[in-house]
């Protein structure tokens, strides 16, 4: 069983080609999944700072007033 592998994985171009893509799609998942996941953090973050500077500019101009 080993030996058939064993010819197997480098005898056929499609089969490196198989193994040269899951390769790449094993690193490039996680990597975008955490790239994806910062975003969206990073936006969340952006936004609920926007909406308290909002909230106090409304509090300062209602003090002022």
């Amino acid at each position: 069983m080993m030996l058939s592998l064993m010819l197997l994985h480098g005898s056929d171009p499609r089969m490196e080609l198989i193994y040269f893509l899951a390769s790449v799609l094993t690193v490039l998942l996680p990597v975008s999944i955490f790239i994806y996941m910062g975003y969206r953090l990073f936006r969340t973050f952006q936004r609920e700072k926007r909406e308290e500077a909002a909230a106090a500019a409304v509090r300062d101009s209602h003090a002022s007033s």
